[in-house]
């Protein structure tokens, strides 16, 4: 990652963070796990379920994350992919890039900003890493080869009533990454757009989630159909008192995307601590 840049996003985050004078912080990156729960621990286990059945069902990736919050406004929150490729008697398995945040959070109003850094620490573009790029969806890319990210997001909770509740996520990612033209390394630029909605149901021992998300490229030629991709999920979590096991399924919407990977299917497992 070049020096300059990343000094740029260590000051962005630790200054806004310590600006912030802005209820609880909402679960920032991964929205698989039981929403707007700070000091949370949580394990997502995802496999893209291919369409030749080339791939071993315990292909995919797992992602450990952690939030703590700091004070009512602000929320640190770190994330470790790793992916794992079997097929055919062989098998792959790598660590992703690894992802830092902080979330903040308005103290009237349920609006929460996270900003992010993904590392560009992925040194082998393999087999395993191409598995776990299907099983990324809402989250920034955690398995591009070289590629360094910073992200800001924009989160707005929504009541619907006593238990239902919407939440609506979007914003900008910024990506550096080295390409070679005309025989010559250079560095490129991307900026994306990352984007979803989701409706949640919190009842007494379960909780229900259904997530509309997609991410498109603004920098790249062509039309933003062309260039952007889009996914629809549902999940079922159970919660309990002291850990929250969960259930996803979701699918892609475009065709491109659907006609080698028509599913993934993921398990959770998250739980609080402190206060």
């Amino acid at each position: 990652m070049p020096d300059h840049l990343l000094r740029r996003a260590l000051l962005l985050l630790i200054g806004l963070a310590a600006a912030a004078a802005v209820p609880a912080p909402s679960a920032a990156q991964t929205v698989w796990t039981r929403p707007y729960q700070s000091n949370q621990i949580s394990l997502e286990v995802i496999g893209p379920q291919f369409e030749d059945d080339a791939l071993d069902p315990t292909s995919g990736a797992a992602y450990l994350s952690v939030t703590h919050s700091l004070t009512d406004n602000i929320e640190l929150v770190a994330e470790l992919p790793a992916a794992r490729l079997d097929s055919a008697g062989t098998s792959d398995t790598v660590l992703g890039n690894p992802y830092l945040g902080v979330g903040l959070s308005g103290t009237r109003t349920p609006f929460l900003i996270e900003l992010g850094i993904r590392f560009p620490v992925l040194e082998d573009p393999g087999a395993a890493a191409f598995a776990g790029s299907f099983t990324d969806v809402a989250r920034t890319r955690a398995f591009q080869f070289d590629e360094t990210l910073v992200s800001g997001l924009a989160n707005w909770r929504v009541p619907l009533g006593r238990a239902s509740t919407v939440r609506l996520r979007g914003g900008a990612v910024y990506a550096e990454f080295p390409n070679r033209v005309d025989g010559r390394r250079r560095v490129e630029q991307d900026v994306r757009l990352k984007y979803n909605a989701q409706l949640w149901y919190e009842g007494d021992r379960t909780i229900l989630g259904l997530t509309l998300a997609g991410e498109g490229t603004l920098t790249a030629p062509g039309g933003y159909g062309s260039k952007s991709r889009h996914w629809i999920a549902g999940t079922i979590i159970g919660d309990f008192d002291f850990v929250r096991p969960g259930l996803l399924i979701g699918a892609s919407l475009d065709e491109v995307v659907r006609d080698d990977v028509p599913l993934f299917i993921g398990l959770t497992l998250s739980t609080s601590y402190g206060r």
